[in-house]
């Protein structure tokens, strides 16, 4: 068995792609984004607010990565979402999946949601952008990690870009690859 992590683009389908895999293979699902949701709602910010906040409390951010890597030191059997997943230790044989999706696809994706429904497509791209900057200087400055979103990163033994596809697509794909890698 193995412990799948999975990290991308803002809006390439993380979360889809996670829930139905942990359906397909019967994995428990854990998600970072979902913990950082919580936080950001429990002190009634904005996720874009929030990750600003985090700016000054890298402490705070580092407690879940350490979580997560608790976890996977510990169980396998795992799908395992966030940013930082396939740079952290793992006891077991890991799949590491990287989601991309072209910025104005996923800014259309990002506009289905509640918290974003009243931004242009614009907005959304700019926010991104923004969140994926402060992010990258965030990792450096916690892990020395220079692009956690680097394609090219032999970390990463599938790249899927999910820009024309359906998230059944996604999955197939997804389902298809995981055991040849598992196998390797």
């Amino acid at each position: 068995m193995a412990v799948i992590r999975v990290t991308g683009h803002i809006g390439s389908g993380k979360s889809s792609l996670c829930k139905e895999l942990a359906n397909a293979l019967g994995y428990e699902y854990h998600y970072t984004g979902g913990i950082m949701r919580q936080m950001a709602a429990e002190m009634n910010l904005s996720m874009e607010d929030f990750y600003k906040w985090l700016e000054q409390h890298p402490d705070k951010e580092e407690a879940v990565d350490y979580r997560q890597e608790d976890l996977m030191v510990k169980n396998d059997n795992l799908i395992v979402e966030g940013r930082m997943a396939p740079f952290l230790s793992c006891a077991f044989k890991t799949v590491n999946i990287l989601l991309k999706v072209r910025p104005e696809e996923g800014a259309k994706r990002l506009q289905k949601r509640p918290e974003n429904k009243n931004k242009t497509i614009e907005e959304i791209m700019l926010m991104v952008k923004e969140r994926t900057a402060m992010e990258r200087k965030r990792y450096y400055e916690l892990y020395d990690l220079e692009n956690h979103l680097d394609e090219n990163d032999p970390i990463f033994k599938l790249v899927i870009d999910t820009t024309y596809m359906t998230e059944a697509e996604v999955l197939d794909y997804a389902v298809t690859w995981i055991p040849r890698l598992i196998e390797d």
